[in-house]
C-alpha cells in the first residue's frame, strides 16, 4: 500500500495534547479535489487520507457509530478536515505537515493552540495497534516496563516497538525473524532447530510476555508450537530489568508479543508468499464489525505452511488458526475473547548441530548440508485460549483483567553426535514425545490523582503464571558416523521402537506477586517514576529411569522476594529528556546442574543512565544510554561428560559476572516518505569474579558488537507505488574453548564478525495490490549463529533466500 491508503491509529495521552504547539498545527494549504461521500465517519476518514495524503490519529472509540455530511471541491487538507467531522463533536489538529490528530473536544483540551473545535464527546480509551499506519514508531504509550501507560520518552529505560509495518517489509514469519532486526538483541539457534536463543547486553532473555502477561519460560519451551508473527500487532522490546512487571527476570530485555484485535471497520487481507527453495505460505486476516452498531467486533486469521527448507531432507507444515471477539457491554467496558489453534511439523529435524573434529577441526560442513537425519521429526500441537475484561471509570481511572491459558503436547524423534573417544562418532538420539501447559492471569488497577497541586499516576497490579512440562523417553537408539567429514543425513535407516519407558521428567514452575508503580510530577520537567515488588516464586521437578527405581526430585522455593525500581526523567524541553534508572534482579534458571537439578536464582542489580530526543516534528525518536549490572549465580555449561543425559547440557552457578555497555537507537519518519531504524550497541560481559576473573561471559553466544539498520523509501513521480529497502545486521566474534581428545591441548572455535545485507521492493498496483519481493542475505554470507567447542551445538544461518509476496485487501 501507499502512504495515501495508510490510517494511524495510536494513542495519545492528555499531556501529549497540551504539549501541541502551534507550529506543528500548521495545516496545508494547497487545494485538492476532494470527494468525500456522506456515510459512516471512519470510512470516510480513510478515504479522506487516500485522497488528501493524510495519516490520522484517533481513537476508534471516538468514531464509533458517527456519520458524516461527507465534503467535496477544491479543498485545502484543513478544509477537507473540517468538512468531514462538521457536525460529530470532534476537533482536529495538524501534528506534522501530513499528520493529523483527531481529538477531544476543546472543553476538555482547553488551550491546545492550533486545535479546531467542532462540538463535544466523551472520550473513552484510546487505541494502540500498530497496523495500517505505515509507520516504525508509535505514538501510543506502553505498560511493559513500569505498569504503567507511558510514552517511550517517558520510560526511564530503552523501549524499542517493532510495528507491524516493519514486519511487513522485513517478510517476518516468526519471532526470530523479528529479534534479528530488533535493536541490541543477537539471536543464535541453540541445541536444535526449533530452539532458539537472544541475548541482550550480555544476558540471555528469559522473560516472554504475551499481551502483558509474563509467561515463564520451561527448559524445553522452545520446541513448543512456535510464535508466528501473523497474528501480532507489534512486538514491544523493554532492554535492561523488567523485574517490577516479570518478577522474576535477567537484565537483558523483556518481550512482549501484543495481539492483533478485531476492528471496527471491515478489512480483509489476503497474502500468498512463495521462497526459492520450495516453500509457501497462504494467509486470510478478515476483521469486521459483528453487528449494525460496531459493538461487538470480530477476527479470523488463517495460515498455512509448507514445503521444503534450505537444508537437505528438511521440511515444514503448519496450520495456524485464531479468532478473536471484542465485546462492548457497556459504554466504558468491553470483554475480549480469543482462541488460537496450531499444528506444526518439522521432517528432517536435527536436535543437535554440526560437529567439530576430536581436537578441535573443522569440517567443510555448508549451510544446506543437514546435521539430523531424514527419518528425524518433531511435531508440535497447541490450543491458546485468551480472555480480558477492560473498564474505564468515569474519573478516567482504568481497570483490566486478562488471562491466557495455553495446552500444548509435542513429539520428538531426533539425535545428535558426540564423540565416545578420540576415534568414535556416535549419533545419540531418542523418541521423546512430552508436554506443555500453562497459565497467566493478571489484574491491574491505574489512573491519575491529584496531590500537592501537581497531577501523578499511580498503578496497582498483581498476576499468577504456571507452566508445567513433561517428557518421557520410551526408547532410544545409536549410530556410529563412519565418515565424520559429511553429514550422515541418509545413511541411517529408521529403527523400530520399544515402549520401555528408559527415562522420565516433569517440572512445575509457578510465580505469583504483586506491584506499585507511581510516576510523580516533582517540579515540571522533573518526574520521579517508582515502585516495587513483592513476588513468589515455587519450583519442583522430578526426572529419572523408572525401571532403576523412585525418580529424583528437586526444587525450591522463594517467598515474599522484593524487587524495587526507581528511576527519574528530566526534561530539558518539549523534544530531549534526560533519565535515570534502578533496580534489583532476581533470576531463577532453567538449566540443570551436574546432578540434573536445577540452579538456583541468579541475583544482582541494573543501573541505567540515558537521553531522549524527539526531531523531526516527532516523528523519529532517538536514544542514548549507558547501563551497568553486576548478577552473580549465573549458569556456565560445563563439560558435557560431566552430565547425566547425552542429549542435554549441563551447568554450573559462575560467580559475579559484570556487563558495561552502551547503545544509540534512531527510528521513525525521516519524512513522510522515509521510515528508518539504525542502532548500535556495545555490551561486554566478563567474570568479575572467581577462577575465570576477567574473561569474557557467554562468549559463545553474546557479541560485544551489535548494530542494525532497516530503511524503506516511497518513491514518487513516475514511479509513485513503488517502495524500497534494505536491512543490514552486523555484530562482532564469538568463540568458544575446549580441550583436544587426542592432544589434550586448549583450542578455540571462533565465528568472526560478520554483516548480513537484506533488501526488499514493493510495488502497489492501486490501494488493494501491493507485490513484494525480498531478498534476505544478499552476498550468501556463511556464518555460524552460534559456536560450541563441547558438543553438536554448532548452527548455520540461513542462506540467501528469495521471497516472493502478493497481498490483496479488500
Amino acid at each position: 500500500m501507499t502512504r495515501l491508503s495508510l490510517l494511524l491509529t495510536t494513542a495519545l495521552c492528555a499531556a501529549t495534547l497540551t504539549a501541541a504547539t502551534a507550529a506543528r498545527a500548521q495545516v496545508a494549504t494547497a487545494a485538492t479535489s476532494i470527494s468525500i461521500p456522506a456515510g459512516a465517519l471512519e470510512p470516510a476518514l480513510l478515504e479522506l487520507g487516500r485522497q488528501a495524503g493524510l495519516v490520522f490519529a484517533y481513537d476508534s472509540a471516538l468514531t464509533r457509530g458517527r456519520t458524516t455530511g461527507g465534503a467535496s471541491g477544491s479543498l485545502s487538507a484543513a478544509e477537507a478536515v473540517a468538512r468531514v467531522l462538521a457536525g460529530t463533536g470532534l476537533g482536529f489538529e495538524f501534528t506534522g505537515p501530513r499528520s493529523v490528530r483527531v481529538t477531544a473536544p476543546l472543553s476538555e483540551a482547553e488551550g491546545v493552540e492550533g486545535a479546531l473545535q467542532l462540538g463535544t464527546i466523551d472520550v473513552s480509551g484510546l487505541s494502540d495497534r500498530t497496523e495500517g499506519t505505515g509507520l516504525y514508531t508509535t505514538e501510543a504509550p506502553s505498560v511493559t516496563a513500569t505498569g504503567l501507560a507511558l510514552t517511550a520518552r517517558e520510560t526511564p529505560q530503552s523501549v524499542s516497538v517493532i510495528t507491524n509495518q516493519r514486519m511487513i517489509d522485513q517478510g517476518s514469519v516468526t519471532l526470530t525473524d523479528v529479534i534479528n532486526q530488533t535493536p541490541g538483541i543477537s539471536a543464535a539457534k541453540a541445541y536444535g532447530d526449533a530452539r532458539w536463543s537472544y541475548t541482550a547486553r550480555g544476558n540471555a532473555i528469559t522473560n516472554t510476555q504475551y499481551d502483558g502477561l509474563t509467561q515463564p519460560n520451561a527448559w524445553w519451551a522452545q520446541e513448543g508450537s512456535p510464535d508466528d508473527m501473523v497474528i501480532y500487532d507489534r512486538v514491544e522490546v523493554v532492554r535492561g530489568a523488567t523485574g517490577l512487571m516479570d518478577g522474576p527476570g535477567s537484565p537483558s530485555a523483556s518481550v512482549n508479543l501484543v495481539r492483533k484485535r478485531p476492528l471496527d471497520v471491515p478489512r480483509f487481507t489476503l497474502e500468498a508468499v512463495a521462497r526459492d527453495y520450495g516453500q509457501g505460505i497462504l494467509t486470510f486476516d478478515g476483521t469486521r464489525p459483528l453487528n449494525a452498531s460496531g459493538s461487538i467486533r470480530g477476527r479470523l486469521v488463517a495460515q498455512g505452511i509448507a514445503g521444503d527448507s534450505y537444508e537437505e531432507a528438511k521440511s515444514r507444515e503448519s496450520a495456524l488458526f485464531y479468532g478473536a471477539v471484542d465485546i462492548d457491554l457497556a459504554e466504558r467496558t468491553t470483554l475480549g475473547l480469543g482462541f488460537g489453534h496450531q499444528r506444526d511439523r518439522i521432517d528432517g529435524y536435527a536436535w543437535g548441530g554440526f560437529w567439530l573434529g576430536p581436537d578441535g577441526e573443522r569440517y567443510e560442513f555448508d549451510a544446506t548440508d543437514n546435521p539430523g537425519l531424514a527419518w528425524e521429526y518433531l511435531t508440535r500441537e497447541q490450543d491458546v485460549f485468551y480472555a480480558d475484561l477492560t473498564h474505564e471509570f468515569e474519573n478516567g481511572w482504568d481497570f483490566r483483567l486478562a488471562g491466557r491459558w495455553v495446552n500444548g503436547e509435542r513429539t520428538r524423534l531426533a539425535s545428535l553426535a558426540t564423540w565416545d573417544d578420540a576415534e568414535t562418532l556416535s549419533r545419540s538420539g531418542s523418541y521423546a514425545p512430552g508436554f506443555q501447559d500453562s497459565a497467566a492471569l493478571g489484574a491491574t488497577v491505574s489512573g491519575a490523582f491529584e496531590l500537592f497541586g501537581r497531577s501523578h499516576e499511580i498503578a496497582f497490579g498483581a498476576d499468577w503464571a504456571e507452566v508445567s512440562t513433561g517428557m518421557t523417553y520410551p526408547w532410544r537408539y545409536s549410530f556410529v558416523i563412519e565418515d565424520p567429514t559429511r553429514p550422515d543425513t541418509w545413511a541411517h535407516a529408521k529403527p523400530s521402537g520399544g515402549d520401555e519407558v528408559t527415562w522420565d521428567t516433569r517440572d512445575r514452575t509457578a510465580q505469583w506477586g504483586g506491584f506499585v508503580s507511581g510516576r510523580f510530577e516533582l517540579a515540571d520537567p522533573l518526574h520521579l517514576v517508582a515502585g516495587a515488588r513483592l513476588a513468589w516464586y515455587d519450583h519442583s521437578d522430578t526426572s529419572g529411569n523408572p525401571q532403576l527405581g523412585p525418580k529424583t526430585k528437586s526444587g525450591f522455593r522463594v517467598d515474599a522476594e522484593p524487587i524495587p525500581y526507581v528511576g527519574l526523567v528530566y526534561d530539558l524541553n518539549d523534544k530531549v529528556s534526560l533519565y535515570a534508572s534502578y533496580t534489583e534482579v532476581f533470576r531463577p534458571q532453567s538449566e540443570r546442574s551436574v546432578d540434573n537439578t536445577q540452579l538456583s536464582p541468579a541475583t544482582g542489580s541494573n543501573a541505567e543512565i540515558g537521553a531522549k530526543a524527539e526531531v523531526f516534528e516527532g516523528r523519529v525518536m532517538g536514544t542514548l544510554a549507558l547501563f551497568d549490572t553486576q548478577l552473580t549465580g549465573l549458569p556456565e555449561q560445563v563439560d558435557q561428560s560431566l552430565c547425566p543425559l547425552p542429549d542435554q547440557a549441563c551447568y554450573r552457578a559462575a560467580e559475579r559476572v559484570s556487563t558495561q555497555g552502551g547503545e544509540i537507537e534512531i527510528t521513525g519518519a525521516v519524512t513522510e516518505r522515509w521510515n528508518l531504524m539504525a542502532s548500535y550497541t556495545y555490551a561486554y560481559a566478563k567474570y568479575a569474579a572467581g577462577p575465570n576473573a576477567g574473561q569474557r561471559y557467554a562468549a559463545d553466544s553474546a557479541p560485544v558488537h551489535v548494530a542494525k539498520l532497516s530503511t524503506t523509501y516511497d518513491l514518487s513521480g513516475g514511479l509513485a507505488g513503488l517502495t524500497v529497502g534494505g536491512a543490514v545486521r552486523a555484530q562482532s566474534g564469538v568463540y568458544s574453548d575446549g580441550i583436544g581428545l587426542t592432544t589434550g591441548a586448549p583450542f578455540r572455535i571462533a565465528q568472526g564478525g560478520y554483516a548480513i545485507f537484506d533488501l526488499m521492493a514493493r510495488y502497489a498496483f492501486g490501494e488493494q495490490t501491493a507485490l513484494q519481493v525480498n531478498v534476505d542475505n544478499l552476498f550468501d554470507r556463511l556464518y555460524q549463529t552460534e559456536v560450541d567447542s563441547q558438543w553438536s551445538g554448532n548452527f548455520f544461518g540461513a542462506p540467501r533466500t528469495v521471497s516472493l509476496t502478493l497481498r490483496h485487501m479488500f
